[in-house]
């Protein structure tokens, strides 16, 4: 019976939905009409509370004008909130429509590199996330570990996650 649950478990991943083997790129694969952009979209941090929401949105669209850099027409559009910290949004290069991600910031504190924090492709609609989500419920040092999400043209899903363990958050007990 033992030998059946961790065969089980080896199949279909943990219960905190991780699996030995991580998510690729190549599986979520989209078609990529427009040529890729040459750069990181990123904007100064929308942090002054005078500035609307309309405001950063128009920051937001005019950084992604250089075109998409995610799910064919899509451009990930960052915001640094400290040291290997980022906000984000996604923006659609063909309308301008912009979309909140469902966590606040990311962050890989000292564990992760900065250029691994946040990863995605103009042909995949998959987003990885290493370090830190934080959302509105955990407000900050939220789980640690990796996250796979997959853009479905309006938002981010999250597919899977891998906790990592409780050492890597800074701060932990």
């Amino acid at each position: 019976m033992t030998a059946v649950i961790i065969l089980a478990l080896q199949l279909v991943g943990s219960p905190q939905g991780g699996t030995r083997t991580a998510l690729r790129f190549e599986d979520f694969r989209v078609p990529t009409p427009i040529p890729e952009r040459k750069d990181i979209a990123t904007i100064a941090s929308p942090d002054d509370w005078r500035e609307t929401t309309d405001h950063i949105k128009q920051r937001i669209r005019d950084a992604a004008k250089d075109g998409p850099g995610f799910a064919g027409h899509y451009a990930v559009v960052k915001w640094t909130c400290g040291s290997n910290c980022a906000g984000m949004a996604i923006t659609d290069v063909l309308t301008g429509a912009v979309y909140e991600t469902p966590f606040m910031l990311v962050t890989g504190g000292v564990y992760v590199p900065p250029n691994e924090v946040i990863s995605y492709r103009l042909d995949s609609s998959l987003l990885i996330i290493k370090g830190s989500v934080e959302t509105p419920a955990t407000e900050s040092n939220g789980p640690w570990g990796t996250f796979y999400y997959r853009w479905n043209g309006r938002r981010l899903v999250l597919i899977r996650s891998v906790r990592g363990p409780r050492f890597m958050a800074p701060n932990s007990k």
